[in-house]
């Protein structure tokens, strides 16, 4: 852990290490005035957002690239719903 003390601010820094992915979340929900901005994942995106190489267009594997895309994003959101159960 390390302290720091400026003019009238005291911070705090907690290092964790070998921690789950659930505790993190946890100790982070709780900051008191903090103002460190949090990861973005576990979030819902468009699942038609996805990047699409300048070389794949106008190809025959385009269609092969989306579906995957289709895929992995319909996978995600699976695994999404289990992780905020």
């Amino acid at each position: 852990m390390v302290i720091r003390r400026s003019q009238n601010m005291l911070s705090c820094i907690l290092l964790l290490k070998m921690v789950s992915a659930w505790a993190i979340e946890t100790i982070e929900s709780n900051r008191l005035a903090s103002y460190t901005e949090k990861s973005t994942r576990y979030q819902k995106w468009n699942p038609e957002a996805f990047y699409i190489p300048p070389e794949l267009i106008d190809q025959p594997l385009l269609a092969d690239y989306k579906a995957v895309c289709t895929r992995l994003f319909a996978s995600y959101v699976s695994a999404l719903e289990v992780v905020r159960l």
